[in-house]
């Protein structure tokens, strides 16, 4: 299973974006709660930082990624494996 969430912009601008992609992406996970578990609290901590921004009114551009991908297969010898990253940057010097 893998999922993934990207957007670049204004803090409001992005935390909507988002607010979509995680939207659409919980219904897939629900059959996999470690990968359900990642996403709910990426939201959360990206919420947070943008909120921190928007609360202030600071309008620097963002750019904000999380993802996740895990596997495994059963049999005698199970393998599988998983990774999660995310980031939260602002961009300095960004011009419109």
């Amino acid at each position: 299973m893998s999922w993934s969430v990207y957007a670049i912009g204004k803090p409001a601008a992005v935390k909507e974006y988002l607010k979509e992609q995680f939207a659409q992406l919980k219904p897939g996970l629900a059959k996999f709660p470690h990968e359900h578990a990642a996403a709910a609290l990426s939201e959360e901590i990206i919420d947070g930082q943008l909120n921190y921004l928007i609360e202030r009114g600071i309008t620097v551009v963002v750019k904000v990624a999380a993802n996740s991908h895990a596997w495994h297969t059963d049999g005698p010898v199970p393998l599988g494996a998983t990774q999660y990253a995310a980031t939260f940057e602002t961009v300095p010097g960004f011009v419109e």
